[in-house]
């Protein structure tokens, strides 16, 4: 029988040879290469997973892709402001946990899952090929929330000696590819004979050449035609999905809508049993809603393999609501729920609640409007904080509340917020809380700098004081009891100073002003200080305390004298802070204007500046009594009295009198200042 032979030259790619380098110059090469990846989140939080070598071996061990995995990671641990490594340890046992093998190049679907399951924005895999001189290394950085390949690295690393000890003596037999260092053209022969068919992947590779070749021309909507129609000869299976890729993504670049086809996708879709195993399914779905919205049939079809999904629902929720009006989606929403309550989503077993809820509200997006539906209709179903759940739940309040304008609304979600904190437990919820109160927090802007203005401003707008107040009413118990729960003692300082400045008691910590009274009617100073150090933090809060701290003024110490005027120091802050008009406490602190004691001077200057026109006439009755003498004395009270401006006019004609019998300069320029405050 006449043989027949037929060559068929595919032309993929030019392979240029690469130039074999040392393990740490590759190593440096690949960190290199990672560091210009761009994600949101900096730094960015990385797991690695063991190279292993891409032909059968009896090292078991896996000897160099270990040291060369140990060796990537050192050297990314080093670019710390860009990368935080995943510790080894853990993701070996959470593998293990989960019953995933740890290993090779991973699949974006893997990557996937496996962010689902580790607190991680990306994952490198890779393999390795021992060579005759050197060793071939691949690598990918898949982003494991959308399971794009964010970056590949290919690199030869030199067989020296050193390298070498770290293979086996015996490697398995198998035929090794041969090596060249010269550029080349990868060409595949094809041998047809009645003894020797194409192979279903030699028959693909032909079929993907041909529609490449279509695809250079979608000029008029015949051609298209044809293009779908020659697509559509190739079954969409894992044998030949390339093909299908190339054509889905060609119709996405240029908007092409081909009705056949996307019905081709549909049934191709209904056949895939387990989506979540099978990458087609989610990229069918992407491509089935770009720019436009799913019909009845279409949706019902989407919706049918959702309920076949294990895990990662919400990469086959994103792309439906992305492109949904907003009446349509929240039917859609409510049908997903259905499903959930009927227990007829998820496979192999169904879906629970709390995993489809947050499934969805990560599905959603930025969604607002369908957020905070779904979150009002469905979150009261939500059991007690499962692992998958403790950050998330709080995660998507936090959101919603920051980027809702409506001020009802905004309010309404803030009382969700308070909500979960009295209703879901779990050791992070204090820091959780009190990081969530700090966001009200404005900037002190003492130098007048305008950025840190509208940094205020911003602020007040995200993060309303009257919310504040709100959430201060709605939880103070829980300020209260979270305040001291935490070993770190910076921390704990910051969450009373917080309490201290909404009033809200800390047992042990913050007393009752009941239990301040007390503490200060007797005779233990260093309580007494502790106490006042608090009271100084409750701005007006103390008012009611005003007689016992006056009557603090009294008191004398030769033996803890120094600790005494600490204390007294520390009333006279107190009482300007509830703007006493207790002539008495007046009268001590205009006293105390030229004390050697800075604490005191300084304390009660302030406090008079707040008491304001209460304090005005004791002041005026002290410069009366000054002399020539008395040059510091008489420019603080000057100053003082300025400061009071149309308030302190009674003082007029005092300040007009030493001014023409002063010749202290700087007496004289305050006494200008504060005649022009009084008149302006």
């Amino acid at each position: 029988m006449k043989r027949l032979l037929l060559l068929l030259v595919l032309i993929s790619h030019m392979t240029f040879a690469q130039k074999s380098k040392t393990q740490l110059k590759a190593v440096d090469d690949l960190v290199e290469k990672l560091s210009r990846v761009n994600l949101p989140t900096k730094p960015i939080r990385l797991a690695i997973v063991p190279l292993t070598s891409s032909v059968e071996s009896n090292d078991a061990k896996n000897t160099f892709g270990e040291y060369l995995t140990e060796t990537i990671i050192g050297r990314i641990s080093e670019h710390n402001s860009q990368f935080k490594v995943f510790e080894r340890s853990r993701l070996d046992a959470i593998f293990k946990e989960n019953e995933l093998m740890l290993s090779g190049m991973m699949k974006p679907s893997e990557a996937i899952r496996i962010g689902e399951l580790l607190p991680i924005d990306a994952l490198f895999s890779g393999t390795y090929t021992k060579l005759k001189s050197y060793v071939d290394v691949s690598g990918r950085l898949i982003d494991v929330t959308s399971g794009e390949i964010l970056s590949t690295y290919s690199g030869r690393i030199k067989l020296n000696k050193n390298i070498r000890m770290l293979f086996p003596d015996n490697p398995p037999s198998s035929t090794q590819g041969t090596n060249s260092t010269e550029s080349t053209t990868t060409i595949k022969v094809i041998t047809v004979t009645p003894e020797h068919q194409p192979s279903a992947e030699e028959i693909c590779q032909i079929r993907i050449k041909e529609v490449k070749l279509l695809l250079d021309d979608l000029s008029t909507s015949e051609k298209v035609d044809h293009i779908a129609a020659e697509a559509m000869k190739t079954p969409f299976d894992n044998v030949c999905s390339k093909l299908h890729y190339e054509v889905m993504y060609a119709f996405t670049r240029y908007k092409i809508e081909h009705p056949g086809y996307r019905d081709f996708l549909l049934k191709t879709l209904e056949g895939i049993a387990l989506p979540s195993k099978d990458d087609r399914a989610s990229e069918i779905i992407r491509f089935l809603c770009k720019d436009r919205d799913l019909n009845t049939k279409e949706w019902s079809t989407v919706l049918s393999a959702i309920t076949r999904v294990e895990y990662g629902l919400y990469r086959y929720l994103d792309p439906v609501f992305d492109v949904a009006d907003m009446s349509t989606s929240k039917k859609r929403i409510d049908e997903y729920f259905q499903l959930v309550n009927s227990q007829k989503l998820g496979l192999p077993q169904p879906t629970p609640y709390d995993l489809a809820f947050y499934q969805m509200m990560q599905g959603l997006g930025k969604h607002q409007e369908l957020l905070l539906y779904t979150y009002e209709k469905y979150a009261d179903k939500l059991g007690e904080e499962k692992a998958y759940s403790v950050s998330q739940h709080q995660l998507y309040l936090n959101r919603m509340y920051k980027a809702e304008e409506n001020v009802e609304t905004k309010t309404k979600v803030l009382r969700w917020i308070a909500a979960y904190f009295q209703n879901f437990q779990s050791e992070k919820n204090g820091e959780k809380l009190f990081d969530f109160a700090y966001a009200f927090r404005l900037r002190e802007n003492k130098s007048g700098n305008k950025s840190i203005d509208l940094q205020n401003e911003e602020t007040m707008k995200l993060y309303p004081e009257s919310d504040l107040q709100l959430l201060v009413t709605l939880c103070k118990d829980l300020f209260s009891k979270y305040a001291t729960d935490t070993p770190y003692p910076s921390q704990q300082e910051d969450r009373i100073n917080f309490c201290l400045a909404h009033y809200i008691p800390v047992p042990g910590a913050i007393p009752t002003l009941d239990e301040a009274d007390q503490i200060l009617r007797g005779n233990d100073l260093k309580e007494q200080e502790r106490v006042m150090k608090l009271l100084v933090q409750m701005g007006d809060k103390p008012k009611p305390l005003e007689k016992t701290l006056i009557a603090l003024f009294d008191k004398r110490s030769l033996e803890d004298k120094n600790q005494l005027i600490t204390v007294q120091s520390y009333a006279i802050k107190v009482l300007g802070n509830i703007q006493t008009k207790d002539p008495k406490a007046i009268d001590y602190m205009i006293g105390k204007l030229m004390s050697y004691n800075y604490s005191e001077n300084d304390n009660s200057e302030e406090a008079i500046t707040k008491i304001g026109q209460p304090a005005i006439q004791p002041l005026i009755n002290k410069l009366k009594s000054t002399t020539i003498h008395d040059g510091g004395l008489r420019y603080k009270l000057v100053v003082l009295l300025g400061k009071n401006g149309k308030d302190a006019k009674g003082a007029e004609p005092l300040l007009l009198k030493i001014q023409k019998e002063s010749t202290n300069k700087d007496i004289l320029y305050a006494i200008e200042a504060a005649l022009q405050a009084i008149r302006d």
